[in-house]
């Protein structure tokens, strides 16, 4: 099994036995990376950011995955995640709250600002493109966090259809099959399970760490899991893998990436030797999507807190109607001036 693993200090490629062992280990690239785009499966073809250039692409070349050549990309920055489809790369645009899809010629680009604002308010960061409809996760920084369900016309551009309001903060990744939507709620440590189709969780694990990259095949979930810390300390930080049986979510094993120093905090994973599930999906299975919340109504002695003054209201469940309500609203009124004094969020 071949996997792509990039983290705050390293692009690497690391080859595991049946057993999760690591076979090799090789390091294709140095400095903080982030998202990870699948051209080919075979022989493997793909596309990584690095935090401090532009996109560049990899490709296999027998034994050994060399750098091809770089992809420009203008109007982005902090790209959290990636993912080709469609002839083109839809991008995570985290530095302006955006997602953005270009192909790679640059001749086409769209871009859509959440709430029309061109500063990193809702630390937008995670992309699941299904046909013509993508799930972008907004981390939405101390609220809850969010999913939102995106049309997207070759022509027109983007424009919201359907959101879903999770019970965490801080989340990342996306994925959905026809019984269940995973995502990392990484500031809490957490991965989840929800059944959207009874709009409900499955399963809630916690570990002991920073839960963020997923990558999903026929057997596996593999998540990372990292010490979390400020920024600047995660060029050095450890950083492991989590497998999980697909078919239960059972923890198999926690793999160390430590062996010959520590790699930092792992931001995504991508499976080279099978199909990579998490990178693209299904456009029937979006497309039976529906706004709902998971964040619960408070209780009497909370409604009793928040009276008192004890404690703050939880925000309301907004339904789609009310997120593109909302939407056009702010896109009457000035941009936002940006988010000042917000914390150094992953």
């Amino acid at each position: 099994m071949q996997y792509v693993v990039s983290t705050h200090s390293f692009l690497l490629l690391i080859d595991f036995d049946d057993n999760w062992r690591i076979l090799d280990m090789r390091t294709l690239d140095t400095g903080t990376h982030y998202g990870i785009a699948l051209l080919s499966d075979s022989p493997p073809h793909f596309l990584a950011k690095h935090n401090h250039s532009d996109i560049t692409a990899y490709r296999a070349n027998g034994e050994s995955i060399l750098q091809d050549q770089a992809i420009r990309q203008d109007g982005n920055d902090q790209i959290h995640q990636m993912a080709y489809a469609r002839g083109g790369l839809y991008i995570a645009n985290t530095a302006f709250n955006s997602v953005t899809f270009q192909t790679l010629d640059g001749k086409t680009r769209h871009e859509y600002n959440f709430f029309d604002k061109r500063t990193d308010v809702n630390h937008v960061n995670s992309v699941f493109p299904c046909d013509d409809l993508l799930l972008v996760m907004l981390h939405n920084r101390e609220k809850n966090s969010e999913i939102f369900v995106m049309e997207h016309d070759l022509q027109k551009g983007f424009k919201p259809r359907e959101v879903i309001r999770l019970p965490h903060t801080g989340c990342h990744n996306v994925f959905i099959d026809g019984q269940h939507l995973y995502y990392c709620a990484s500031s809490q440590r957490r991965f989840v399970v929800v059944n959207h189709r009874k709009r409900g969780l499955a399963r809630d694990i916690l570990f002991g760490g920073h839960t963020k990259g997923l990558s999903v095949t026929d057997n596996h979930v593999v998540l990372g899991v990292s010490q979390h810390a400020r920024r600047e300390a995660r060029l050095s930080t450890r950083g492991q893998l989590a497998v999980l049986d697909r078919r239960n979510h059972a923890i198999l094993t926690m793999v160390d990436l430590n062996i010959a120093g520590n790699v930092g905090n792992v931001n995504e994973i991508r499976c080279l030797s099978a199909p990579e599930l998490a990178h693209t999906g299904d456009r029937q299975i979006a497309n039976g999507l529906r706004s709902f919340s998971l964040v619960k109504a408070p209780s009497a002695v909370e409604r009793l807190m928040v009276g008192l003054g004890l404690a703050r209201a939880r925000p309301a469940a907004r339904t789609a109607a009310a997120v593109t309500s909302e939407i056009a609203q702010s896109e009457e009124a000035s941009p936002d001036a940006g988010a000042a004094g917000a914390q150094p969020w992953s």
